[in-house]
This record gives C-alpha cells, sequence and structure tokens, in this order.
C-alpha cells in the first residue's frame, strides 16, 4: 500500500525495497550443543525410577538389570553408583560408558542377611549428563529362609551282596518360612548299579515345613565300593542343589573247592556253574602183593600210591562261613572177608583210630577268611589225600571217598560242594584150568617143573599172576602103575 509520501518520493520506496531484501537474505551464525543424556527405562521404554527384587533367600545374591539408554549426542558416562543400603550393590564396573544413541544394561544386586524382613533403598548414578548429573532409582527386596534340607544326611548302603537290592528312603523337608520350589532330583557321579524315584518331589512347591519323601536303590552287578550323590534341583534363588553323599559296596562271597593231584600240573576247582568234582586216581597197583623192587614180578603199571592237595578258596570280597565232612571210608565196617578194616584213601586232616579204619569226619564251621584284612588269597591249608591201593578183595566195593562243604550263615549258593575220589586196585584173578593126565586105566606121567602153573590157572585180572604153590588134588580112586588102585587123599581119593 502506498502512502501519499511515498507518491512524493519516489526514492524512498526503492530503499525499503531494497532494505527489506537485505534482512530476509541475511544468514545469521548459530552454535550446536553437543552434550550426553540419561534415561532410565523399563521393559516397555517407559522411565524406571525402581527396582523391586521380590523374595530372595538369605545370603544368595539376587541380580536384576537394569536398562540404560544413552538419548544425547555425546558419549554417556556414569562415574559411580551409590547405595543406601549394604544387601544392594552392583556387579557392573564403573565407570559405565554408553556410547551416543546406544543402551546397555547395568546389573544391580540383592544379598538379604536377614530373613523376613522387607529391606527398602536407593541407588544415586552420577554422570556426565548435565542435565541429570544425578539420578535416584528407588530399590526393595525381602529375605526369606526356604531351607531344602535332606535326611538322612548320608545315602548309606553299607555292603549289599552282589544280585540283591536294598532301597533307602530318603526324606526332602522345606525348614525355611517360605515355599521352597522343587526341580526334582537326579543321581550324579555314581554306579549305573544306583537308581533313584524323584516322582515325588518332581516340579513341586514344598510349603513351610512339608515334607516329600523319595527312594535310592542300588542293586550291585559287580563287586566294590560305589560313591556319587544324590542331587536334589532347587531353583537358584531359593538356595539351589542339595547334594546327598552315596556310600556302599557291593559284595560277595564265590566259594571254590580245588584239587591238584601231584603228578598234574593243572588244578581242578567248582564255580559259579560246576557244583562238584569227580576225581579219579586210577588203576594201581595193589601194594599188599606187589612190592616196588622191580623184581621180574613187579606190577608194570603205576604202583603203590598217588596223593594230591585238596584246599578251598575265596574269590570273592568278603568271608563265607561254612563247615566240611570228610569221609574216607564209605561202606561200614571191614570190606572183605578175613582182613582187618582199613581205607584206601588217607586223609592229613583226619584222624584215624588205632585198628581202625577212620569214619566221618565232621570239621568244625570255620570263616575264610577270619578277617578282611587277611592278604589275598584267601585259601585254606592244603589237605593231603593219599590213595594207596591195598585190597586183596577182587570185588572192591568202597575205594571211594567223599569230601562235602556246606555254606553257613546264609542261604546264599552255592549251599554246597561236593567231591568224588575213587580209584582201583590192579589185581590179578585166577581160575582153574582142566588139565589132562594120561588114559584111565594107563599110568599118566605129571610135570613136576614149573612152568605147570601155566598149564593148571589162567589170570582174568589186571595185574601179574604169581603162582607160588600147586597142591595136585584127586577127586576118584587112582590106578598105580602094577594095576591096582588106592585110595587117594584128596576129595575123592588121596593126595600126590
Amino acid at each position: 500500500m502506498e502512502t501519499s509520501s511515498m507518491k512524493k518520493h519516489p526514492m524512498t520506496k526503492l530503499l525499503l525495497v531494497a532494505l527489506t531484501f537485505s534482512v530476509v537474505s541475511c544468514k545469521c551464525g548459530t552454535t550446536r550443543t553437543t552434550n550426553p543424556a540419561l534415561d532410565v527405562l523399563d521393559a516397555m521404554g517407559n522411565a524406571r525410577t525402581s527396582v523391586d527384587f521380590g523374595d530372595v533367600q538369605v545370603n544368595i545374591k539376587s541380580t536384576q538389570e537394569l536398562r540404560i539408554r544413552n538419548s544425547g549426542n555425546a558419549l554417556l558416562t556414569l562415574t559411580a553408583a551409590t547405595f543406601s543400603r549394604t544387601e544392594f550393590a552392583t556387579d557392573s564396573a564403573l565407570p559405565f560408558d554408553i556410547g551416543a544413541g546406544d543402551e546397555a544394561m547395568l546389573k544391580l544386586t540383592f544379598t538379604p542377611t536377614v530373613a523376613d524382613q522387607r529391606i527398602t533403598g536407593k541407588v544415586t548414578f552420577a554422570s556426565n549428563d548435565p542435565m541429570k548429573p544425578t539420578y535416584d532409582v528407588e530399590l526393595a527386596g525381602r529375605g526369606v529362609t526356604a531351607v531344602a534340607r535332606v535326611a538322612p544326611a548320608m545315602a548309606a548302603f553299607a555292603d549289599v551282596y552282589v544280585g540283591d537290592m536294598k532301597t533307602l528312603t530318603l526324606t526332602l523337608t522345606n525348614a525355611g518360612s517360605t515355599s521352597l520350589p522343587v526341580v526334582g532330583g537326579s543321581i550324579a557321579g555314581s554306579s549305573a548299579d544306583v537308581t533313584g524315584d524323584f516322582t515325588s518331589i518332581t516340579g513341586v512347591m514344598l510349603a513351610s515345613g512339608e515334607s516329600k519323601s523319595f527312594t535310592v536303590t542300588y542293586r550291585p552287578t559287580i563287586t566294590g565300593t560305589i560313591g556319587g550323590q544324590v542331587v536334589v534341583e532347587v531353583d537358584p534363588a531359593f538356595g539351589g542343589d542339595v547334594t546327598v553323599p552315596i556310600t556302599g559296596r557291593g559284595t560277595q562271597s564265590l566259594p571254590r573247592m580245588c584239587f591238584k593231584l601231584d603228578d598234574q600240573p593243572m588244578e581242578r576247582c567248582t564255580d559259579q556253574v560246576i557244583s562238584s568234582l569227580d576225581v579219579p586216581f586210577g588203576p594201581l597197583c595193589d601194594n599188599f602183593i606187589y612190592g616196588n623192587d622191580g623184581g621180574p614180578n613187579a606190577c608194570t603199571a603205576q604202583s603203590g600210591q598217588r596223593s594230591g592237595t585238596l584246599y578251598f578258596r575265596n574269590e570273592g570280597n568278603v568271608p563265607v562261613q561254612f563247615s566240611v565232612r570228610y569221609r574216607p571210608y564209605l561202606a561200614a565196617g571191614t570190606r572183605c572177608p578175613g582182613l582187618p578194616a582199613h581205607s584206601d584213601f588217607v586223609f592229613s586232616n583226619v584222624p584215624v583210630p588205632d585198628g581202625g579204619a577212620p569214619g566221618d569226619f565232621n570239621a568244625p564251621t570255620v570263616s575264610l577268611p577270619l578277617n578282611e584284612m587277611v592278604v589275598k588269597p584267601w585259601e585254606t591249608t592244603p589237605v593231603r589225600i593219599t590213595y594207596r591201593a591195598s585190597s586183596r578183595c577182587p570185588d572192591e566195593i568202597a575205594e571211594q571217598a567223599q569230601v562235602l562243604w556246606t555254606r553257613q550263615g546264609d542261604q546264599r549258593t552255592p549251599g554246597t560242594l561236593f567231591m568224588v575220589l575213587s580209584g582201583s586196585s590192579l589185581l590179578p584173578a585166577a581160575k582153574a584150568k582142566t588139565l589132562t593126565l594120561g588114559q584111565q586105566g594107563l599110568p599118566a606121567s605129571v610135570p613136576l617143573a614149573n612152568p605147570i602153573s601155566m598149564e593148571l590157572v589162567t589170570n582174568e585180572g589186571v595185574a601179574p599172576l604169581n603162582v607160588t604153590a600147586v597142591q595136585l588134588m584127586e577127586e576118584l580112586p587112582f590106578y598105580l602103575p602094577d594095576g591096582g588102585q588106592a585110595d587117594g587123599g584128596g576129595p575123592g581119593g588121596g593126595l600126590l
């Protein structure tokens, strides 16, 4: 809009336009500010001014993270964190730097020392934010005592025999004043022979004073000691896992009956399958008949006697109690008419009464070993057993001996071990032959030389027959050289 004065002075209009243009086109100088900006945020991105740790087990450190953002355009440095209570602290190292536009998590901790008491306090952060050089965050938490206790304090199985089973019952109790969250249970560091049933304590919340029982079982498959732990898994915020030591031993007695002949290199023993032994001494020359002088009538087979050693062995790791019955002679009384009683088998530990054969001998109950500290191998003193072929009877019924081992004190297998020893006497067996001497009514020539014995008898036995005398008997009257008859002195005649 032009005024009247402008119309009067055209230069004034030009000056005003020029001045206006000059002002609009002027570039004035400005200063840009560079500063960090501290923001403490919650998970939703809102400002956070408090942290509540909730219930924390006494003397257990609980940790929460605080989200801090640097909203400025320069490096933010938290230089200090001052706590009003000693129960609160930080696990993050200070100074704590956060780049421009970045975020970081600062760790705050709460470690209560008193049960059932709510504690409040605050932390004051100092930083290089010029707008907020200090920043307060309220803190709170309560100490509780949810205490997991397991009884007994040790899972002690002691000795468990291989193949047997032993189960222990353990009880978990919340001895604190608040509920106890239990995750479950497990076996750690022990033999696979130890198992547990933790169903009753898996995923449960035990109220104050409440108890739950569970079982642990040991079924040994081998001998030896066991270790490891029963682990009761508890929420770490309530004290963490509780461990119970495991102790025990798998035991077994492994009795053996063993015998070794002196002239053989290998022993023979019973085992877990074979519980009896049959020991043949073989046929031996009868030493009542044959000497060992190497003369012409000596028996060429093994002569005289044969011996060996009997002993009992325990190859387990615990003692076994047992008794033994020795029977060197099975038949009662004398075996052969006209002969004194005697035994072909002689045991070094069985007393023989004067003038008779030994009967059964029952050894007292003993333990093998007497105690576990005895150095292995666990063996008894050997018993010498000798077989002497000494019967004159061709019908030998008692050249046999027996040993019976019987377990005492328990019913485990093997309950008995049995051994039969047998032998036989090599004896001759003479059988008379028919000898024809001439014809009836005619004189006969009777040979008197030693070979007559071969003509009169045969040997059907298994040892040499030595004929030491010959008596010629007639059963009918015999004829004299002159044709007459004479009575003999034999069964039907006379002695020639």
